[in-house]
């Protein structure tokens, strides 16, 4: 993420809800401060006109979003522990900082041991946080001691996804198996190698050329496994499943969710309709449109039924190939329910309709016909309110709570869990 400026980490901070971002940008603040104290460790007057100078430099570019925590916590790390403790480490460190003083390539310079030594400090730094801040801290930066479990990688990662992906396929042809590949392509970060970009070089908008270039190696990594299975004459009896996870975030990666309305996140059709096609040669029929909802559920269900497994407890997909074959001829489900985290924000579909209630605002779309959500029908069709809304709490009745928080409940986290980030080898 060293391309991506403070300003645009802070915007997609706000935009997404993702402290991850704040996070990145908290340790590119604190491992510039860290590297200025260790330069100036012998003079202390020194490195306290340096860190003023990058304390000042961030306040400026972070005025505008009053992020208030920010600032102390910046103040703190340089106060407190860049210039008091650090004097007090071991002579080990001081040599190591003595080292980094000498280039500004640490990275490259310095051993895995010195690495580990380094983010051990941090760790201690960072122990003497308040828990918002705390939250903020780029979790993963520390999880990667040590450096010696990251792979080293030199392809193109979709690619690479293609490639083992095959090779896996190869290696277990003769037995059954199973396959999950989940490409990141195109989430963020938008990067393509050249061989894909040039081939959308009429496309005069970079992020939008860079999207279609992504699309293009899962395009060709997909392909490559199709004809693999076909080569080593399994394709006829696999089954494959291909679907995105939600809709197109389109103001981060140019993706275009057209004419749906919405985008990840929310429960518009941009949000939630997604790709979803299944391949089984000589049970599915070729070419055919599948109109009736169905969902990502359903995949886990079929799997199962194939497999005559019986899951433990009752599950809320189907098994699909009935429905796709067309010897069930009813709708797979009766409707279909989601839940947003943390907040007031429902939705449920029926073949028919669909209900949306958000932050005390309803929403009724007859969706087969209005799959672009343009006419809200809630305050015309009340009985068709009444029925969805008694399926819905219905629905709500059988929830359990969720096994596990959520990416929004780090607050709650941190007070179960006040030693998370006490790290041990």
């Amino acid at each position: 993420y060293n391309h991506i400026s403070e300003q645009e980490l802070l915007r997609r901070y706000y935009q997404e809800g993702n402290k991850e971002w704040l996070g990145i940008l908290l340790q590119r603040y604190t491992l510039l401060l860290l590297g200025v104290c260790m330069k100036y460790l012998k003079n202390e007057e020194a490195a306290r006109d340096a860190v003023q100078q990058i304390f000042l430099k961030a306040i400026t570019e972070l005025e505008k979003y009053e992020v208030e925590f920010i600032k102390s916590w910046l103040y703190m790390i340089a106060k407190n522990h860049c210039l008091m403790q650090f004097r007090d480490k071991n002579r080990q460190l001081v040599e190591l900082s003595e080292q980094m003083a000498e280039t500004e390539d640490t990275d490259e310079k310095l051993s895995i041991k010195e690495k580990d030594q380094l983010l051990d400090w941090m760790h201690e730094s960072i122990k003497n946080l308040n828990p918002e801040q705390q939250q903020c801290v780029t979790l993963f930066y520390l999880e990667k001691k040590s450096y010696q479990q990251v792979a080293e990688e030199t392809e193109y990662l979709t690619d690479a996804f293609s490639r083992e992906a095959i090779q896996f396929v190869k290696k277990n042809a003769n037995q059954p198996f199973f396959l999950y590949l989940a490409y990141n392509a195109p989430h963020t970060p938008m990067q393509a190698t050249d061989k894909y970009l040039q081939r959308f070089a009429h496309i005069k908008d970079p992020k939008r050329r860079t999207y279609a270039a992504m699309v293009s190696a899962m395009d060709d990594g997909i392909n490559a496994l199709l004809n693999t299975l076909e080569e080593l004459k399994l394709d006829d009896n696999t089954l494959i499943f291909f679907l995105s996870d939600n809709g197109g975030p389109t103001n981060d990666n140019a993706s275009n969710n057209k004419p749906l309305r919405g985008a990840k996140g929310g429960y518009y059709e941009g949000g939630i309709r997604v790709p979803f096609a299944v391949q089984w040669k000589g049970v599915l029929p070729a070419g055919k449109v599948y109109d009736m909802p169905v969902i990502s559920l359903d995949i886990f269900a079929t799997a199962a039924a194939l497999t005559k497994q019986q899951p433990i407890k009752q599950i809320d997909g189907v098994n699909l190939i009935p429905y796709l074959t067309g010897a069930n001829k009813t709708a797979p489900h009766k409707a279909l329910y989601w839940k947003g985290p943390k907040k007031e924000l429902y939705a449920i579909r029926t073949v028919e309709d669909k209900l949306i209630i958000q932050e005390g605002s309803t929403e009724l779309f007859a969706i087969r016909q209005d799959k672009e959500e343009k006419n809200n029908l809630a305050a015309s069709a009340a009985t068709k309110l009444q029925a969805l809304n008694q399926l819905l709490a219905a629905w709500k009745k059988g929830l359990v709570p969720p096994a596990f928080l959520g990416l929004l409940e780090n607050e709650e986290y941190n007070k179960l869990h006040p030693d998370r980030f006490n790290f041990k080898n």
